[in-house]
């Protein structure tokens, strides 16, 4: 494993960490000061899709799509979460 950058703080850095691996996938370890790790946690469409598809769970062509505009536009966690829900939310009777 080799550092991919430095970075003025520690959210600015997991911030950039989380981008990096967004698209293809990957796992992203926060270290501390003394070098051990605080927080793991892996990020990425293909664990997703693998774990759906056990599940049944499988995205339209429609889904992916709009995916891959969540990416190019580069929008947050919370964004690509309101944009779902506005979308694909259940509407009111």
């Amino acid at each position: 494993m080799r550092a991919s950058g430095i970075y003025s703080t520690q959210a600015e850095a997991a911030r950039a960490a989380q981008d990096m691996v967004r698209i293809k996938g990957g796992t992203v370890r926060i270290q501390g000061p003394d070098g051990r790790s605080q927080e793991s946690f892996t990020i990425g469409r293909d664990g997703f899709t693998n774990i759906s598809a056990v599940e049944g769970i499988h995205l339209s062509l429609e889904m992916k799509k709009d995916l891959r505009d969540f990416d190019r536009k580069g929008l947050s966690n919370h964004e690509r979460g309101r944009a779902i829900a506005r979308k694909y939310g259940r509407q009111p009777a």
